[in-house]
């Protein structure tokens, strides 16, 4: 009888090791059965669910814009080498070095964490080099390659997650070259086409399911990607900036706006049919007049993502299923990411 009952300790732990495998990004399940109407399977929304692949659960003939999506703000930052920069000589007294250490992180959790936290919208800045593009997060002292710190990084998980898609905004960083920056971006897509949507109109879940979406702030010659800014374009093909405030001052009153506008964006009379991103993110202007820069603000962006990811943690900790859009953060934490997704049902 004891033989028995380690042979079904040692199966039950075997398939306990399986099943915690099915969370990661890699062996992630894929959902083959009719996704239009899996929302109906879920028995209850405190269901453990898969956040790397959440959107399973999502009708193919929802909009995009009808989500609560959680997303990053310079989502590459995490490459940033932070305190590194303090070590380097520059001018006023080579104190920038302290300031460029506070303001150049935004996230912690490199690229796999955000994917597999459920983030799947992401704010990404290129420098142009002429024929590709790369991530500097430290310009001028170090260069990350586009495709394989981040292409990859998508490619691989949609694969692996086929029901999901990325909202990647992309704009120029770090150097000026105009529609030439379209041009290398072209040819990255063209290696993949199958792999990106392009069109200026707001999707429908079904159409971008494997996909990266694309969101530009730039100009394009093309019309390639929805744009965030150009207003010549029909109104529903845009992501509506609802916040654009990213100098805080007064964190109670920034509180309040994010209060404010997730009300209007949950809003049935909003009927407004384009991309609607709440950027809670933000930085504190510091004063550094021990440096002697009696005129300087040096960006803290610490200031701001502590306080408004409590207040985020404890706004969205009761449930209730509602529209939020795309909640943009600094330093996203998982236990954020998943109460945002959680108002999707």
């Amino acid at each position: 009888m004891k033989k028995i009952n380690k042979f079904m300790l040692l199966g039950l732990f075997a398939l306990v090791i399986l099943g915690c495998k099915k969370d990661s990004i890699v062996d992630a399940p894929t959902n083959k059965i009719g996704v239009s109407s899996a929302i109906s399977a879920i028995p209850s929304i405190e269901q453990k669910f898969n956040t790397c692949s959440w959107m399973q659960y999502v009708s193919n003939e929802t909009s995009l814009s009808d989500l609560s999506i959680p997303g990053t703000h310079n989502s590459m930052s995490f490459l940033s080498s932070g305190s590194n920069f303090s070590d380097l000589q520059f001018s006023n007294s080579g104190k920038m070095g302290l300031a460029i250490d506070v303001t150049t992180k935004c996230q912690d959790i490199d690229m796999c964490k955000q994917l597999e936290y459920g983030v799947r919208y992401f704010d990404i800045g290129c420098r142009n080099n002429g024929s590709d593009f790369s991530i500097q997060p430290d310009f001028p002292l170090r260069w990350f390659s586009f495709d394989d710190y981040m292409l990859s990084f998508f490619y691989t998980f949609l694969r692996n997650n086929p029901t999901e898609t990325i909202i990647m905004c992309i704009r120029e960083e770090n150097s000026n070259t105009g529609q030439n920056f379209e041009d290398v971006l072209l040819r990255y897509i063209s290696k993949n086409p199958n792999a990106w949507y392009t069109k200026d109109v707001t999707p429908k879940m079904g159409e971008v399911r494997g996909k990266i979406v694309l969101v530009r702030e730039l100009s394009s010659r093309r019309g390639i990607g929805i744009p965030q800014y150009d207003t010549s374009i029909d109104r529903k093909a845009l992501m509506q900036i609802i916040q654009e405030e990213t100098v805080v001052r007064d964190i109670q009153s920034k509180r309040s706006l994010i209060d404010r506008l997730l009300y209007q964006v949950e809003n049935p009379f909003f009927d407004y049919e384009g991309f609607f991103i709440i950027p809670a993110n933000g930085y504190m202007p510091m004063k550094r007049n021990d440096l002697s820069w009696d005129k300087t603000e040096i960006p803290n962006v610490s200031a701001v993502s502590l306080p408004i990811t409590k207040h985020l943690v404890s706004l969205f900790s009761y449930y209730r299923k509602r529209r939020t859009g795309i909640v943009q953060m600094d330093f996203m934490l998982p236990l954020v990411c998943r109460n945002i997704i959680k108002t999707n049902f």
